[in-house]
């Protein structure tokens, strides 16, 4: 009885600890996974280089664009949306208070189901594509 009781309470600290490792390893796998598949899921966006203040800059869907509007508006045009553009963003981000940057829809294509979008706060500001038109 004493040898029984022995083996399983050895196996079992040594199942204990092997069961810690592997829930460690899965928990690790699950973390890496995880991450892997969000990366999927989010846009990438692809800095867009220009002149900040030069008016005309056209940007497609997963490019982005930093304005310095302190010499006046800034205008932006859209480039016509492909369906591959489907999911994707345009960010632009403007980093003086004064003025506008103006966002322009290719011909036939809308924004907000406008022809135009305006930004006017510092900051950070999005348009995400549907593959067919913008929304901001």
């Amino acid at each position: 009885m004493r040898l029984i009781r022995n083996f399983i309470k050895g196996t079992g600290e040594a199942t204990a600890a092997n069961l810690s490792r592997q829930l460690s390893q899965f928990e690790d796998n699950v973390s890496d996974e995880t991450d892997a598949i969000r990366s999927e899921f989010i846009p990438a966006i692809a800095p867009q280089a220009f002149d900040v203040r030069a008016s005309g800059t056209v940007l497609r869907a997963g490019q982005s664009a930093g304005f310095d509007t302190s010499a006046g508006d800034v205008a932006v045009l859209l480039a016509k949306p492909k369906a591959y553009d489907a999911g994707k963003f345009v960010a632009i981000w403007k980093i003086f208070a004064a003025n506008n940057v103006v966002v322009q829809a290719a011909s036939d294509t809308f924004i907000n189901r406008g022809s135009s979008s305006s930004f006017a706060a510092v900051g950070l500001g999005l348009i995400y594509c549907d593959g067919v038109e913008y929304w901001s």
